[in-house]
C-alpha cells in the first residue's frame, strides 16, 4: 500500500470537499429527459414564429425598396407626384416599427401585440387620410390583426397569450 503524499491530500476531491459528481448516466437521462419538453415548446408556436419572421423579411424588403425609391430615383418621383418624399419617412418609420414589434413578439412580450395593434391602425388610417386605402387595404391591415390575434390565441394549453410577459 502506498502512502498519501502532502500533494495529493491537497488535490481536489469532489466527495470529500463536499462537490457535486455527476455521473455520466445522469448527464444522458436529464438531456434526454429535457430534449422532448424543449422540441415541444418550440414547435408549439412555429405558425406564429413562421408569420412574424415572413413579417419581418416583407418590411426589411420594404425599407430597402422605400429607401432606394428615395434617393436614386428622387427627380422623377418629384416630378411624378409632388409631396410624396415626406412620407417616404414615414413608411419607414412604420416599417421599422413592426420588424421591431416582430422581434418584440418573437421574445414573447406582451407590449410587441400592443405596439404591432397600434402601428398597423396608424398606417391603416394614414392610409385612408391621404386617399390611398383601397377597400383591400383595409381589409388586409384587419385581416393581419386578426391573424396575429388568432396566432396568439389558438386555445386550450397552446395558448400562447399568457406566456406573453
Amino acid at each position: 500500500m502506498m502512502k498519501q503524499t502532502a500533494a495529493n491530500e491537497t488535490s481536489f476531491n469532489p466527495k470529500r470537499q463536499g462537490g457535486v459528481v455527476l455521473k455520466l448516466e445522469d448527464i444522458r437521462k436529464g438531456f434526454v429527459e429535457s430534449v422532448p419538453e424543449a422540441a415541444e415548446k418550440e414547435s408549439q408556436y412555429w405558425i406564429l414564429k413562421l408569420w412574424l419572421y415572413g413579417v419581418i423579411a416583407f418590411n426589411a424588403a420594404n425599407i430597402l425598396n422605400t429607401v432606394i425609391n428615395k434617393y436614386f430615383y428622387q427627380v422623377e418621383i418629384q416630378a411624378a407626384i409632388a409631396g410624396i418624399l415626406q412620407l417616404t419617412d414615414i413608411l419607414i418609420f412604420i416599417g421599422a416599427a413592426r420588424i421591431l414589434f416582430s422581434i418584440a413578439l418573437l421574445k414573447f412580450r406582451k407590449w410587441g401585440f400592443w405596439g404591432m395593434a397600434i402601428i398597423e391602425l396608424f398606417a391603416l388610417v394614414l392610409q385612408i387620410n391621404l386617399g390611398f386605402a383601397t377597400v383591400l387595404n383595409v381589409m388586409w391591415a384587419l385581416f393581419g390583426l386578426s391573424m396575429l390575434y388568432g396566432l396568439l390565441h389558438p386555445g386550450g394549453k397552446n395558448d400562447a397569450w399568457f406566456k406573453l410577459i
